[in-house]
């Protein structure tokens, strides 16, 4: 199922269109308190709403500091990719578009050490057009460094959404025909 394209999101329209999003960035900002960013020992999953736990994902930050090992994988997510990641290294996930559109994202936060929110329009194993939205969030060690991202996915289906046409992401997160846009 490749990721065909992904673009960072503004909160305000994407949380017009998934509140619970809205909700689950202000408990991140509760678990951070005065810190750019919670650390491990702040985060407190079932402090979210857990309707958003099945499709939680939390990735470390290996060492190498370009690669990253699935700690959690929410199992709303497996029907979605095919498989459990949980343990899994992202470079070894062999998803076509999987690691060109995750990777840059996972960069992105980890070098912004701040919340950011994307966007992605994938092919599912049907053919069909989805996209998710993914609230990526932080999590710092004792020096300021992400050493883990908490993300939340959002996905949306459209049983008439075919990859024949042009599609792209709108600004709160759905997929549109990009002549429409």
């Amino acid at each position: 199922m490749p990721d065909l394209f992904f673009k960072e999101l503004e909160f305000d329209p994407v949380f017009k269109t998934y509140p619970d999003l809205s909700r689950a960035l202000e408990t991140w900002k509760g678990w951070r308190g005065a810190n750019s960013a919670p650390s491990w020992s702040d985060v407190k999953l079932l402090d979210l709403p857990s309707k958003l736990l099945p499709t939680t994902i939390i990735v470390d930050v290996l060492e190498c500091r370009q690669d990253f090992r699935f700690r959690y994988w929410g199992s709303g997510l497996t029907p979605l990719y095919g498989k459990d990641l949980t343990g899994l290294v992202y470079s070894q996930v062999n998803a076509k578009g999987f690691r060109e559109s995750g990777l840059p994202q996972y960069s992105h936060v980890m070098n912004e050490k701040k919340p950011i929110l994307y966007g992605v329009l994938f092919e599912q194993e049907r053919g069909l057009i989805a996209t998710r939205v993914n609230l990526r969030l932080p999590i710092i060690d004792e020096h300021s460094d992400v050493v883990k991202i908490l993300t939340i996915a959002k996905a949306t289906f459209g049983d008439n959404i075919s990859k024949n046409d042009d599609w792209i992401v709108s600004d709160d997160g759905r997929a549109i025909r990009a002549a429409s846009y």
